[in-house]
């Protein structure tokens, strides 16, 4: 068992960074400049600190996920809830009522937010549905937990410890959403707002729910077209396509969101399993 509240500075970094630096190289587009390539390597290395912090919350906590409402950020209710992403007040690094259960184990300000986020954050971040006028926009997450795994909320919609996960290497524990409206209309429900990520079986009347993100390894230009990075329970570290959907027997949309997301596996029936 761990330390309580055990923390993670950048020297545990430096040896996973030397070793994916080589990997990512290879992967990702010839298009893409060494800045954002090197962004995208950040993006990837914050992940896998969430990762190895949330192992040992997990570790500590009888392998129970935290409530991904509040499991990094206790956000006061003063707070607009769309706009807390952007709002600087809610950091527990100035004020430690506002940290999550989550944490302590983080405890890292500069591991919270993609470097590729916060370029289109500060692009677009002040046309994000609900943004209120007078809260700058000063990035400070993009990362948010399956709420499938743990109790959200005060309810378990998918498992509630990692043992019952189906499938570690392929359900995300933490992942990143856009703070824009995704064409088509049907591809995301909601934008970026708290730390709790939904997304939803095609027969939910509010389908498609949360969806991954389309910015990393693309242009300014095609936004929509680009990959999210994701950090799945067995602790590696992947960008996902979330336009790889999935016509169902029955008719209906499973989005690759809902599938990498769903920790039972199986076949998708007509009723949300959730339901």
């Amino acid at each position: 068992m761990s330390d309580k509240g055990r923390t993670f500075g950048w020297s545990d970094v430096v040896v996973v960074a030397a070793v994916a630096a080589a990997i990512v190289a290879l992967l990702l587009p010839l298009r893409l400049n060494a800045s954002d390539r090197q962004k995208d390597l950040l993006c990837r290395t914050n992940l896998r600190m969430y990762g190895v912090a949330m192992e040992h919350y997990l570790d500590d906590n009888d392998q129970c996920y935290p409530d991904c409402i509040r499991s990094v950020f206790d956000v006061p209710a003063t707070i607009p809830l769309n706009c807390q992403w952007h709002d600087i007040r809610i950091g527990p690094w100035q004020n430690e009522t506002t940290g999550g259960p989550l944490w302590p184990y983080i405890d890292n300000r500069q591991i919270l937010c993609c470097p590729v986020f916060k370029k289109y954050a500060l692009l677009f971040g002040d046309q994000h549905p609900g943004h209120v006028s007078n809260i700058p926009i000063d990035p400070v997450y993009d990362y948010s937990q399956n709420a499938f795994l743990g109790n959200t909320g005060g309810r378990v919609y998918g498992v509630l410890r990692k043992s019952e996960v189906v499938n570690p290497s392929r359900v995300f524990v933490f992942g990143e959403e856009t703070i824009w409206m995704l064409p088509p209309t049907n591809v995301n429900r909601w934008v970026l707002n708290d730390t709790c990520f939904l997304p939803r079986h095609g027969n939910d009347s509010l389908f498609p729910g949360d969806n991954l993100a389309t910015y990393h390894r693309t242009t300014l230009e095609k936004r929509n077209d680009g990959l999210a990075n994701v950090v799945f329970v067995d602790g590696h570290v992947e960008a996902c396509d979330t336009h790889d959907s999935c016509q169902t027997e029955w008719g209906g949309m499973i989005t690759a969101t809902f599938r990498l997301a769903w920790p039972k596996e199986g076949t998708y029936d007509e009723k949300p399993p959730y339901l």
